[in-house]
This record gives C-alpha cells, structure tokens and sequence, in this order.
C-alpha cells in the first residue's frame, strides 16, 4: 500500500471512530415520548461526583407501614440494575432503575415470572450516602428478598420540576420510593429491613421466616 492510501485509510479510521464515539450519548439515553422536550433521562457509564442528601421521610409503625406498603407484593430476584440522571432542563437528579424478577406473587395481579422495573430513591453504584435508604443501598444483581412497592405509574403519573414534565411510566412500572420500607433483603450477612418499623421480627430471621411475617402482616393490617 503506497503512503497515499495510508493516508487515507487513516483518515477513514478517524471518520469511523469519531462517528460511534458521536453518536454514544444518545445510546445511553432513555427514549421518552410523552414527558416534555426539556427532560433527557440518560444510564450512566461511569462515577459522577454526587453530594450527600438529606431525606425527610416520615417514620411509619409496622401497622401504618404495612398498610401504605400492600400491593403488589411478591418475593423476587433482582435482575439488572442501572443508575440514572435525570435532568430537567439543566437540574438534575440521581436515581436508579432495578428489574426484579418475580418469583412469588402474594398480593395484585404480578405473573409468576414476570419482570417488572422499579424507581428506586438513589443511584446504587455511584458514591453517594442518601439518608433513609440504607436497606435499598444494598441492592444487588442475583439478591432475592420480598418486594412491596409503594407505587405503580398509571399513565398519568408525572414528575414536575423546572417547568418540565416527565411521565414516569415511560421511566419504570413502579416505585420504592419509601427507601427502608416495603423490602426485605437477603444479603451475605443476613436478612436487611427496617427493624425499627417491623420491630415484631426477629433481626436474626430468614428470607423464609420473613415471607410467614409478611403475608401474615398483609392479611391483618392490609385495607380491602
């Protein structure tokens, strides 16, 4: 190959490398259709420096908690996880999207298998400390645990921030909103929950003995 076709395959290489690293941000970007032209909500490949927060969340006793906590509830395994930014329009936030399995349904209209996604309150990987979600920091691909979302979206759920709107079924199915309630995790060194507020059970308890607490729970405190 002479210097001139040299040349150009250089420069046909540098077109080629350009145009995949050009176009890598919007493959990160989650497609939305209905929220606002203002709001881009995008997966993060790598750490963003994020400060700590602060959350002001209400304490709720076993019974208040188990009652704003009922359905769907299901014991499942988390799949995937992805951190995200979501940005209106210059502000911008930090959550995480999971997709937990499910393995059991106790209560609602879940399928056994079937895979739902869930809005959780912070990122997990990026290197923050948000106050209240202790329990869901520990999140991880391959744990199983009891699930009990606090919120499915409906089409017309929304977030509103900075003159924009974002539609948050375009996001997930539901949320976790609550951080330490409504989850039961298994992890290496035990079963994580928020022992203040499910002080009937035992700190030292299983995945299975935590299932009988819950479904007994559900039936006894649960609104029809």
């Amino acid at each position: 190959m002479n210097r001139r076709n040299v040349l150009f395959a250089y420069i046909a290489l540098a077109l080629v490398v350009f145009g995949i690293s050009w176009q890598l941000p919007s493959v990160n970007k989650i497609p939305l259709t209905r929220s606002s032209q203002g709001v881009t909500v995008r997966y993060l490949r790598s750490s963003v420096p994020l400060p700590a927060y602060q959350s002001e969340m209400a304490y709720l006793t076993e019974e208040k908690a188990f009652q704003k906590y009922a359905s769907p509830a299901f014991k499942g395994t988390i799949v995937r996880i992805r951190d995200i930014e979501v940005d209106f329009n210059g502000e911008k936030e930090y959550y995480s999207i999971a997709k937990i399995r499910v393995d059991e349904p106790f209560t609602g209209d879940l399928a056994q298998g079937k895979q739902i996604t869930v809005l959780l309150p912070r990122p997990i990987y990026l290197d923050t400390w948000v106050e209240g979600t202790e329990v869901i920091s520990a999140f991880r691909i391959g744990m199983k645990g009891i699930f009990i979302p606090n919120i499915l979206y409906d089409e017309d759920a929304s977030w509103h921030e900075n003159g924009e709107t974002l539609y948050l079924s375009e996001l997930a199915d539901c949320s976790l909103g609550g951080g330490n309630y409504g989850v039961f995790l298994e992890t290496h060194k035990g079963l994580l929950f928020n022992q203040n507020t499910y002080a009937t059970l035992s700190p030292k308890c299983t995945l299975a003995q935590a299932e009988l607490y819950v479904k007994a729970c559900l039936n006894r405190y649960a609104q029809p």
